[in-house]
């Protein structure tokens, strides 16, 4: 299954911002006194180092840990791979047990500091009955600013179920015959030779879509979301899913929207809001129906899922609970 975040949602995001910003006090600049000359030329000429949103250093010291783990899975078996930053590969091999080698990369300003932040970050394996899963902990509040990555490259038995997340980084899978889940919040997903596809989320850029469009097979099923005002891009590459045979399920807000047209299904929403802007809480409503739907039928493996995606939101630094 292939589906498309819906565009409208940020387009009444950034209306709704900008009408708050309408009513907001207006923003004063001010400059400061000229310095003294001799005041500039005591300043250094070096600019500050850049560092990322979390502190860390954009370039600096890189220090790198590999280290290969072998898990007994069995044919039959899952195999659950989370990350935040970094790549994921899997391809099928012999034998009964999956290999994964792991490659955790720290960058930070000194070589002591990423030496420190590399051993803050470490990569757990669980073996919950048939499933195994490998994910990453972090601290809550790194005690040095660092910028730390780990990606796994993976050979395992052709028959097991495949599960693989990474908020940053991409996935490429490969020769893997049970049921695969791929997600790459920010990152390219790439499936081939495969025998029991899950779903893949397509987003990006409309290039980078159309390329993704390419892997569609009639036997898939694609789900695309859009209400009106619809962007000429995301009807073309919908009008390409289906000329590939593939069924199309459309959610949108009328019967005569253009996404209709060659859907076999259409869920029908509304999109009207109270005031000049277009509102997405049905859209958003029926999302959320159909995910609870989708969890409940697919019971043991969607939990695991879930209980994976939580493990790595509670492991990372960018999420505040209280």
């Amino acid at each position: 299954m292939t589906s498309h975040l819906l565009p409208a949602l940020r387009r009444t995001v950034a209306a709704a911002l900008a009408a708050s910003a309408l009513g907001a006090a207006p923003a004063v600049l001010a400059s400061e006194s000229p310095e003294p000359a001799a005041a500039r030329d005591q300043q250094p000429s070096t600019p500050p180092r850049p560092t990322d949103r979390r502190g860390g250093p954009r370039d600096g010291v890189e220090v790198v840990d590999r280290e290969v783990r072998t898990l007994a899975i069995g044919p039959g078996g899952a195999l659950e791979l989370s990350t935040l930053a970094g790549d994921i590969t899997v391809v099928a091999g012999p034998g009964k047990d999956a290999r994964v080698e792991i490659v955790r990369r720290a960058r930070a300003a000194t070589e002591s500091d990423a030496k420190t932040g590399l051993s803050e970050v470490q990569v757990k394996t669980e073996n919950q009955g048939d499933r195994v899963i490998v994910g990453v902990v972090t601290p809550r509040r790194p005690s040095v600013p660092v910028r730390v990555n780990v990606s796994y490259s993976v050979t395992a038995p052709a028959g097991i179920r495949l599960s693989a997340s990474a908020v940053n980084g991409n996935i490429d899978v490969k020769g893997i015959k049970g049921e695969v889940a791929a997600q790459a919040t920010s990152g390219n997903v790439t499936i081939a030779d495969a025998g029991g596809t899950d779903a893949i989320e397509i987003t990006g850029t409309p290039v980078k879509v159309s390329r993704d469009l390419v892997r569609i097979e009639p036997t898939d099923v694609v789900v695309v979301f859009d209400l009106r005002r619809y962007e000429r891009w995301l009807l073309e590459a919908t009008a390409r899913a289906a000329d590939t045979g593939a069924k199309l399920i459309a959610l949108t807000d009328g019967r005569l929207s253009p996404l209709a047209e060659r859907a076999e299904l259409t869920f029908v929403v509304a999109a009207r809001g109270v005031g000049p802007f277009d509102s997405a809480v049905g859209a958003m409503s029926l999302v959320n129906a159909l995910i609870a739907a989708v969890a409940s039928r697919l019971r043991r493996s969607a939990t695991g899922r879930l209980d994976a995606v939580e493990e790595s939101w509670r492991a990372g630094t960018d999420l505040v609970e209280q």
